[in-house]
C-alpha cells in the first residue's frame, strides 16, 4: 500500500530514479501506536537537508506526512503497520547531473501489515563477510540513502547459503554491523556493541536500547570488537526499527548462543517504550494535525 497522488506517466526528471537522490526512514507502529515517530522524522529531515539543502523545504512537508500516516493507520486499525517514508528530488525540466537551482521535493509513503515489534522475532543465523569492508563515509552516518543495492546483494547471497543475514566488518577487520541492523554481544553479563566510530549506522533502536539497558543497571560497552568475541559471547542479538530485538543463534561456525539475558533485555526495552513519550497514539497525532 502506498500514498501520494502521482501522475500516471512517470516523469523522466525524477532524480531519485535517475541518480538515486533519495533519503528514507523505516519504522513501525507498536500496539497500534507510532514508535519513535519524532526521532524518525527528525533523522529523515536532517538527511534531506544534507542531501538537497535546507532551502528545499523538506521540513515543510511534516504536517502532510503525518496526515498521510494517520490516514493509512485509520484504514488498518486491526493490525500494526510497517512504514517507509522516502523523500526524493523531482526537478520539473532538468535532468542535468548537477542542478543550478534547489530541487523540488516530493515524498512517497509505503505501508504493509506486520506483527508487533514488541513480540520477540524469530531467531536468526548469520554468515561473516570480510570481502565487503565498511570504510569511513564522506556522508554523515545518520544518512539513509535510498540505494540499498549492495545490502540486497549481500542478503541474497546469505539466503542462498541458508542463513538470514550477513555480519560485516570495518576496514580494520573488526565487527561493524549486519546489512540492515546493529549487533550486540553478551559476555559475562556485559553488553558489547561496536562503537559509532566503527563506521556503523547509529540506529534509533540501538540508541534507545543502550539507554534502556544502562537505566536497568546493565554495563554496556561501545568499542572496537575483534572477531574473537564470536567465540566468547554467550548471547548475540540484532536490532533495527522494523524488527526490534532479534536473537541470533548462529554466526558462521559458532552456534547455540543462549538468550536468557536477551529476553530480559527485550522485556525491559518494551517497558522503557511504554514508560516514556516514545509511543504516540493515533488519537494524540490526530489532535496535532
Amino acid at each position: 500500500m502506498s500514498t501520494r497522488n502521482f501522475d500516471t506517466t512517470f516523469s523522466k526528471y525524477r532524480r531519485g530514479f535517475l541518480y538515486g537522490e533519495t533519503v528514507f526512514t523505516s519504522f513501525t507502529t507498536a500496539d497500534h501506536s507510532f514508535l519513535y515517530l519524532e526521532q524518525h522524522l527528525e533523522r529523515l529531515f536532517l538527511g534531506a537537508d544534507y542531501l538537497f539543502s535546507p532551502e528545499a523545504g523538506a521540513r515543510r512537508m511534516k504536517k502532510q506526512i503525518i496526515s498521510q500516516l494517520i490516514k493509512l493507520k485509520q484504514q488498518n486499525l486491526e493490525s500494526d503497520l510497517r512504514f517507509r517514508i522516502t523523500i526524493f528530488a523531482d526537478s520539473a525540466e532538468d535532468d542535468s547531473l548537477v542542478l543550478k537551482e534547489v530541487p523540488n521535493l516530493d515524498y512517497l509513503i509505503t505501508s504493509s501489515k506486520q506483527q508487533s515489534i514488541f513480540q520477540m522475532n524469530p531467531k536468526r543465523s548469520l554468515i561473516c563477510d570480510e570481502s565487503f569492508p565498511l570504510y569511513p563515509s564522506s556522508h554523515p552516518l545518520y544518512l539513509k540513502l535510498g540505494n540499498y543495492a549492495g545490502a540486497i546483494r549481500l542478503q541474497k547471497s546469505a539466503h542462498q547459503q541458508g542463513v538470514d543475514d550477513v555480519l560485516l566488518f570495518n576496514q580494520r577487520g573488526n565487527i561493524a554491523e549486519c546489512t540492515t541492523s546493529n549487533i550486540f554481544f553478551v559476555m559475562n553479563r556485559r553488553i558489547y556493541t561496536p562503537a559509532i566510530t566503527c563506521n556503523i549506522f547509529p540506529g534509533i533502536i540501538r540508541g534507545q536500547l543502550i539507554l534502556s539497558m544502562r537505566a536497568a543497571g546493565l554495563q554496556v560497552i561501545e568499542d572496537e570488537l575483534a572477531p574473537s568475541i564470536l567465540r566468547g559471547a554467550q548471547e548475540v542479538f540484532c536490532t533495527n526499527s522494523v524488527q526490534g530485538i532479534v536473537p541470533v543463534v548462529k554466526i558462521g561456525g559458532w552456534e547455540h548462543y543462549q538468550h536468557q539475558l536477551t529476553e530480559h533485555i527485550h522485556r525491559g526495552w518494551v517497558n522503557h517504550c511504554h514508560s516514556g513519550s516514545y509511543l504516540q497514539r493515533l488519537s494524540d497525532l490526530t489532535t496535532r494535525v
